[in-house]
């Protein structure tokens, strides 16, 4: 996404949060800003494996294949849907292998902040539960 279609969006969204800023969000809810810089977040950092629309298929997913090892997650199935943000937050900090999951996850604490993190697992929740990538 261009710089300026990003400012443009985020503008939009600002103001569009700001006039609904009476209805508190759950805690697990994205407010609208928080969707679109999730989306970005995600498609910077996790489509290349889990693909752009989070169904496990990204263009690394050939690899996994050759590899004769599981496929990337596809969070659109649901199983992420009810799994506490606190685990999924533990994975994409510590990375598959430190949690018992697929060695290939990096790592990502080096490289996106807390609230990045917090982010990516509300967006993953929300996936799962939409059944959909928003």
């Amino acid at each position: 996404m261009s710089a300026l279609k990003t400012l443009t969006l985020l503008l939009a969204l600002g103001g569009y949060q700001l006039a609904h800023a009476e209805q508190p969000l759950k805690s697990n809810e994205l407010s609208p800003l928080e969707l679109a810089r999730g989306i970005e977040i995600f498609q910077f950092h996790c489509a290349r494996c889990h693909g752009k629309t989070a169904e496990g298929d990204g263009r690394f997913a050939v690899i996994y294949r050759r590899l004769h090892s599981n496929l990337p997650s596809n969070f659109t199935m649901g199983y992420f849907a009810s799994r506490p943000a606190d685990y999924l937050k533990t994975i994409i900090e510590n990375g598959g292998e430190a949690n018992k999951r697929s060695k290939y996850m990096p790592p990502f604490q080096d490289a996106l902040s807390s609230v990045e993190i917090d982010l990516l697992a509300r967006l993953i929740q929300k996936t799962g539960a939409d059944r959909r990538f928003p």
